[in-house]
């Protein structure tokens, strides 16, 4: 019998349906829904990154991703894409931190390391749709109290 090799970076299918699963094992109750007409900023935070996470296993799961092949622990200590939300101390302000590295900021983007500046278009407004949403999820304080950079 031969041994199926897993594939180096999780399927987009498999993180959407754990997404899912996560969302249905945390679902809240009724009386703490948000009230008619108001949006859960949680929810939307991860409708976006179920968007955005292919464009994130292309370009960033070389270095941030446990199967990456370039990962080391210090670029997974910065920045975790393993699972959702997002691990390393980063972490807390990883929507500042994806922002100022892509060049969203101005800047010139830094990453990804191999080819810097490589998420362009459609892409890149996947994971800015997603970096906003990860930012009105952290302003209605559904991500706690921010750590310090070490």
């Amino acid at each position: 019998m031969s041994k199926v090799q897993e594939a180096p970076v999780v399927r987009p299918l498999v993180v959407v349906l754990w997404i899912s699963l996560l969302g249905a094992a945390g679902a809240r109750s009724a009386d703490a829904a948000p009230p008619a007409g108001k949006s859960d900023p949680k929810a939307a935070e991860l409708a976006a990154w179920a968007a955005a996470q292919p464009v994130m296993q292309k370009y960033c799961a070389l270095c941030h991703h446990q199967r990456g092949t370039m990962a080391t622990k210090r670029k997974l200590g910065h920045f975790d894409m393993t699972s959702y939300p997002l691990g390393g101390h980063h972490a807390a302000t990883i929507g500042a931190t994806i922002s100022k590295v892509l060049g969203l900021t101005g800047q010139r983007a830094r990453m990804p390391f191999n080819k810097p500046g490589a998420v362009t278009g459609s892409e890149l407004a996947l994971v800015k749709a997603w970096i906003d949403a990860w930012q009105a999820a952290d302003t209605a304080g559904a991500h706690g109290v921010a750590a310090a950079h070490s």
